[in-house]
């Protein structure tokens, strides 16, 4: 039994209109907050896949990152993500310009954190940043591919970024 009673008329319009916006605005929420999300997930098993990858392609070992750092990492790289996007929602209105603002934050912020992240495992934390901002377009184009899948990102992300960082110049 409903707690607001569906009646003929106005009040019938009203229901039915708030119905469709809440809608709309669950689905634009979930779509800002997913690529926060993914990187939070990710952030904590950043370390271990990066590993993986660098111990498949012979690169040097990396410092051993606990599980709490790795936590840290996550919620270092997820924070921005999710107040930017949530600075940018009344973007994700306009049509066209949604998608190249959704795309474009996120592979910033996906590019911008992995590479930090990833470059942190080798060298400190000051050379990983001056490390990424040398390589920002290579460094932007695979966040932007990661931003493509936010729910694989983490995976794409690590692979992706540990294999560049070992083949960029340092």
């Amino acid at each position: 039994m409903p707690f607001i009673f569906d009646s003929e008329g106005w009040f019938g319009y009203v229901t039915m209109a708030g119905s469709f916006m809440a809608t709309i605005v669950v689905v634009v929420l979930a779509i800002a907050l997913s690529p926060a999300i993914s990187m939070v997930v990710g952030g904590t098993l950043f370390d271990i896949a990066a590993e993986r990858v660098e111990k498949k392609i012979g690169a040097p070992v990396a410092r051993a990152v606990p599980i709490q750092q790795g936590l840290l990492n996550g919620l270092r790289i997820a924070l921005p993500a999710l107040a930017l996007n949530l600075l940018v929602i009344p973007l994700y209105f306009i049509p066209v310009v949604n998608a190249v603002t959704f795309y474009t934050l996120n592979g910033f912020l996906m590019g911008r954190e992995y590479a930090t992240v990833t470059a942190a495992r080798h060298m400190s934390y000051q050379d990983a940043v001056a490390f990424r901002k040398r390589h920002g377009m290579s460094v932007f184009m695979v966040g932007f591919a990661c931003s493509l899948v936010p729910f694989l990102a983490p995976l794409v992300g690590a692979s992706a970024m540990t294999r560049l960082i070992h083949s960029l110049p340092r």
